[in-house]
């Protein structure tokens, strides 16, 4: 009975022993553990100073960088003048490159879409889109007034206002101006065209801007399309700073704009050659011949048909 009684009481007290472990302080001490880890980790989220912001191209518009135009086999940086910021990491230390080339090979003439990157220390990229125009290479011209059409050079009526319009659109002439004599007679007569916003009306035709050295830098054509040939050799036909259009209120037309522009163009002086398209078109057809395409005939401009790069070339008066 004695004997009984004490395994009794001993099962008894192991089992008060297994119910004290299932609270132990062992466990006590995980459990605020991970409840010290939970609160740690919270703590880190709430501090997370982690860079979240990609960096930006300054000079891109909608994630479009400017263009670029080069001859055919002209090595050049397509990377050089694209400018990068960030919030965090300095300018000097973003990458910019080449993510997707488009194909492109400055060996061979095409449009080719460029994707650049910049990506900042952190990792975080931004990428836009270049347009890369590679042109033909042509054979510099000579372009020379005389043999095959009239022209005229400095002539006091051209831009004056007439029932008929500008002066010089009612005859199949090229005019021939210096710099400063174009712009003292547009002054002169430019408050006679009240009809197109006091710009003498130049639709449908050419104008060929050429410099100090008698050297072409920029070609203008209205002829069912519109076209620019910059300095650079790039052939621009939309966003042009001129129209083909009558604008009573803005002025519109091939001169819109164009004598704000020339200190631009021809800074140190040089020549301005035009003409309309009256009569049987003779000198306008002979220009875009000269300075677009040779195979030009009549009717509509094909802008497809470019054959010939004028920019550089050299104007001959005889």
């Amino acid at each position: 009975m004695k004997r009984m009684t004490i395994l009794l009481l001993a099962a008894m007290l192991l089992l008060v022993s297994c119910g004290d472990a299932e609270v132990t302080p062992a466990e006590s001490s995980m459990e605020s553990a991970a409840e010290s880890t939970a609160e740690s980790s919270t703590e880190s989220e709430v501090n997370n100073d982690t860079d979240m912001t990609p960096p930006a191209f300054v000079n891109a518009s909608k994630g479009v960088l400017p263009g670029v135009s080069h001859e055919a086999g002209e090595e050049i940086d397509l990377l050089a003048g694209i400018e990068v910021m960030d919030n965090r990491t300095a300018t000097e230390e973003l990458v910019i490159s080449i993510s997707d080339d488009g194909g492109y090979d400055p060996a061979v003439p095409g449009v080719y879409t460029v994707t650049v990157s910049v990506c900042d220390s952190a990792g975080n990229e931004t990428t836009a889109t270049m347009e890369v125009t590679v042109r033909k290479v042509y054979e510099k011209i000579t372009l020379t007034l005389g043999n095959e059409v009239t022209y005229k050079v400095n002539d006091t009526s051209a831009l004056v206002y007439t029932s008929s319009g500008t002066s010089f659109r009612t005859a199949d002439v090229i005019q021939v101006m210096d710099k400063e004599f174009f712009l003292t007679e547009y002054d002169a007569h430019k408050a006679e065209h009240t009809n197109n916003g006091t710009v003498p009306f130049f639709p449908n035709g050419v104008i060929a801007i050429v410099d100090e050295n008698d050297l072409i830098v920029q070609v203008r054509i209205a002829c069912g399309d519109t076209v620019q040939i910059n300095s650079d050799g790039s052939v621009k036909t939309s966003g042009l700073s001129w129209t083909n259009a009558l604008d009573a209120t803005s002025g519109g037309g091939m001169f819109k704009g164009l004598a704000a522009e020339l200190d631009s163009i021809i800074p140190n002086g040089g020549k301005l050659l035009f003409v309309g398209n009256p009569g049987s078109y003779t000198c306008r057809t002979f220009l875009i011949q000269s300075l677009f395409s040779s195979q030009y005939v009549s009717g509509a401009l094909d802008l497809s048909g470019q054959d010939i790069h004028p920019i550089g070339g050299t104007l001959v008066l005889e």
